[in-house]
């Protein structure tokens, strides 16, 4: 399972975080974000967060499918071009936008807006009489009459080609039925249990909506990777280990999943007690039927269901970073009915299996492998031939030996200043005191940088290992303010975005070129 990976630095930036007029950033951001990492000339990776629906929260890591895009990263822009929107109905949705930035001063430029968003744009309550005037319900409607237009194929073929799609748009249909409020369990039964003749209930047009929706989201997705291609970026996708409970894949796929007779959750995920945290960590998402859980044909339908999401990620992007590598090993299995992860125990997983029995379909992978890694974890690591991680912020100043630090990374590894769940560098710089601060302040001093931020993104760079990614906020020099995440710290996260000054600051950053050349990286 070994793979190549050329010598280079990335940028860490959701699509979400990039500037725009639309109250979010979308694919189209991206692909003007893609054109800048090529002119700019010092970064030749680009890693984004998971791209999937988010359920319940902001969170990507929460989707409500492992294979559906965020309608939230459709351009209503891009619908204009293509003649699904008019202008019209673009400027209302814009200058609703602006309206509701003036009622909310001082936030709106600089963090996501999720609820406007999924009431405008979306209009996911069909109780809200502006439903049917949500920008996407509107392009819909536009589209649908135009029955002979290129399009229109494209749209069959789309779906006749995604074979996750019905289960995913039926799913979304219910849950406009039924109340996002309300998950799955507890929609009738003959819903629930997918009885003969379950989707009379919904609307057929429903139905399609969610279709449509996913195709202009795929649509708009495959731009970002054709420019990316012909820029020479790499795109870095993100494969979160789980899904949502409330999802798609484990409504229609509950024999993958360690559910009871009336599919309701035995155990979730998360982590058991460490010296950190005596609560251990409960996440709540279903957990596979790996092992004992299931049955040898159990595992041979959990093995097509993973060969199917690396299908879907090649689609997506060129290198995919899997979250929680160390679940293949052993997983963190929590009793569903207990509030922490107290009780929580290590189960054996499939270990390298997976790798072993699916066609990568030549996409390369990066092992998220932080946490608590035992000699097993590490082993299987090793024989994967994936890179895994390492981060400035965990390392140990005063140690020359420690293996967070830049000089002692591996070279089959990918090296970060830090990493989402992290504060950004210099709010962590700003936390620390005493002995650790100086020892990091001597440890910069190394480099001939002026500034803390861009010394850590110097030393980073100067590792040994084959890939450097850098979040686009330590760049900025930006603060605790700009932190995406906070792990089990609930509310208020993923919702950070640049401004567009701050975005032509990085445009406008020379010393980013000359740090990436100095270290061979461009």
């Amino acid at each position: 399972m070994s793979q190549m990976f050329e010598r280079g630095a990335g940028v860490l930036v959701h699509y979400t975080s990039l500037p725009g007029p639309e109250g979010i950033g979308t694919f189209r951001e991206g692909v003007s974000f893609v054109e800048t990492l090529a002119c700019q000339g010092a970064f030749r990776y680009y890693q984004v967060l998971p791209g999937h629906p988010t359920a319940g929260s902001d969170s990507p890591f929460g989707s409500s499918s492992a294979f559906a895009l965020n309608p939230n990263l459709i351009s209503l822009q891009s619908l204009c071009d293509s003649g699904d929107l008019t202008e019209e109905q673009l400027s209302a949705f814009l200058h609703e936008w602006e309206a509701y930035k003036r009622g909310h001063s001082g936030r709106s430029d600089q963090y996501m807006e999720s609820g406007f968003l999924w009431a405008r744009k979306l209009g996911f309550d069909s109780r809200d009489p502006s439903h049917n005037s949500a920008s996407l319900r509107l392009a819909y409607d536009n589209f649908q009459r135009t029955p002979e237009s290129d399009r229109q194929h494209q749209f069959e073929q789309f779906c006749a080609a995604a074979g996750w799609l019905d289960d995913y748009a039926v799913f979304m249909a219910a849950k406009e039925t039924f109340g996002f409020e309300n998950m799955w369990c507890e929609w009738p039964d003959r819903l629930r249990f997918r009885e003969d003749g379950y989707q009379e209930d919904i609307p057929e047009e429903r139905i399609k909506f969610y279709r449509y929706v996913q195709f202009v989201a795929d649509e708009q997705q495959q731009a970002v990777k054709s420019i990316a291609e012909r820029c020479g970026i790499a795109l870095i996708g993100d494969l979160p280990m789980y899904p949502a409970y409330d999802s798609a894949d484990v409504w229609s796929n509950p024999h993958l999943f360690q559910l009871d007779e009336r599919r309701k959750m035995q155990y979730v995920a998360g982590v058991p007690p460490d010296d950190f945290n005596d609560d251990g960590q409960r996440w709540g998402n279903p957990l596979y039927k790996w092992g004992i859980f299931g049955s040898g044909h159990d595992h041979e339908l959990l093995y097509q269901w993973w060969q199917q999401r690396f299908d879907r990620e090649a689609q997506l992007a060129d290198i995919i970073r899997i979250d929680h590598f160390r679940g293949f090993t052993a997983y963190g299995q929590v009793p569903a009915d207990e509030p922490t992860a107290k009780n929580a125990k290590w189960i054996r997983g499939p270990g390298n299996e997976v790798f072993e029995r699916v066609d990568l379909n030549g996409v390369r992978i990066i092992a998220e492998n932080l946490g608590v890694i035992t000699p097993p974890v590490e082993r299987n690591l090793r024989r994967s031939g994936f890179p895994g991680m390492g981060v400035l912020q965990f390392a140990t100043f005063s140690d020359p030996d420690n293996n967070y630090l830049p000089k002692n990374a591996p070279v089959n590894s990918v090296y970060y200043t830090g990493t989402h769940d992290n504060d950004t560098f210099m709010g962590w710089l700003g936390e620390l005191s005493g002995k650790k601060e100086a020892q990091l302040h001597n440890f910069l001093s190394q480099s001939p940088f002026f500034g803390p931020n861009m010394q850590a993104i110097d030393l980073s760079l100067s590792s040994p290992a084959v890939l450097a990614i850098v979040p686009i906020q330590d760049i900025l020099g930006r603060g605790t303010d700009a932190r995406m995440n906070y792990p089990g710290i609930p509310g208020g996260w993923w919702r950070w975005r640049m401004t567009p000054a701050e975005m032509a600051a990085f445009i406008d950053d020379k010393t980013l070129e000359q740090i990436a050349r100095a270290h061979r990286r461009a």
